[in-house]
């Protein structure tokens, strides 16, 4: 297991290398410049993009390209956060398979000795070599050991990450997975869900619908926020294609209070009978 450990004020988790940036870079910045102490959690390492990959490498992807992808995007993830202020040490790549979360997490067919497999890398374990748990098998019991244990030891007061009703698949897992099983294990934390694919949320001037989501708000950029942002998503240059479709990120973060019937709702469905205490 990495050994990255020290106590935290702000924990967020990121689905994919560059969604700690789109959905947090303005809150991860104002945080240090106040001497927070922040980590950044990265679930998957965003190696199943075929057309991303194809992109990089300017063929078509075979298996080792979509590993190689996965390492060039925690190094991305590891020099923006640079940028920002961040170590290598404060972020933490779990290594699960990306666009397979939410089949991981919600199907109960998936255990240590059945572990899911990913279609684009073939692997059915931790098998990148930073990872928090090397060789622990694709399946929910392996995500929340590794949840809980980083919990033990970082033991934030805030936790961000991707809201429920995000668009992308593991975006969503990440939303209704993380949130309540954080709530589960200490409710007196702060848990706030940020949105990086939006076609889910409704728009604000929708207040009626938009209250569904959660309590909501807003983190208007300054200038100086701004470029700061524009600098170091520069650094995520296998994705950069991709900016033009959330651009709205680079003005504004915004993130959400989940209401606690919705998410008692969720933790209900998830965990019917827990036991993880």
């Amino acid at each position: 297991m990495v050994d990255f450990m020290g106590k935290s004020d702000i924990l967020i988790f990121a689905p994919h290398p560059d969604d700690e940036a789109l959905g947090c870079a303005g809150l991860i910045y104002s945080s240090i410049k106040k001497n927070k102490k922040v980590k950044v959690v990265v679930v998957a390492n965003g190696e199943s993009s075929v057309d991303g990959t194809e992109r990089y490498y300017g063929h078509k992807p075979e298996t080792q390209d979509f590993i190689n992808i996965g390492y060039v995007r925690q190094k991305e993830s590891v020099s923006a956060m640079k940028v920002l202020g961040l170590s290598s040490e404060d972020v933490i790549f779990l290594g699960y398979p990306n666009d397979g979360l939410m089949e991981m997490l919600s199907s109960d067919k998936y255990d240590k000795e059945s572990p899911y497999k990913s279609e684009f890398t073939h692997f059915d374990r931790v098998s990148y070599e930073n990872s928090y748990s090397m060789g622990a098998p694709f399946c929910k019991e392996s995500f929340y050991s590794d949840i809980k244990s980083i919990f033990n030891e970082c033991r934030p007061r805030e936790v961000y990450v991707t809201h429920p009703l995000d668009s992308h698949f593991d975006h969503q897992a990440c939303g209704r997975y993380i949130s309540s099983y954080v709530k589960q294990l200490d409710n007196s934390i702060r848990v706030l869900c940020y949105v990086i694919s939006p076609s889910k949320i409704p728009s604000p001037k929708q207040s009626l619908v938009y209250k569904l989501a959660g309590q909501m708000t807003e983190r208007h950029l300054d200038k100086t926020a701004k470029e700061m942002k524009k600098r170091f998503m520069d650094e995520y240059k296998s994705q950069s294609y991709l900016f033009d479709q959330v651009a709205f990120h680079f003005n504004v973060e915004r993130y959400w209070k989940l209401k606690r019937g919705v998410r008692a709702k969720i933790a209900k469905k998830i965990f019917p009978n827990l036991r993880f205490l």
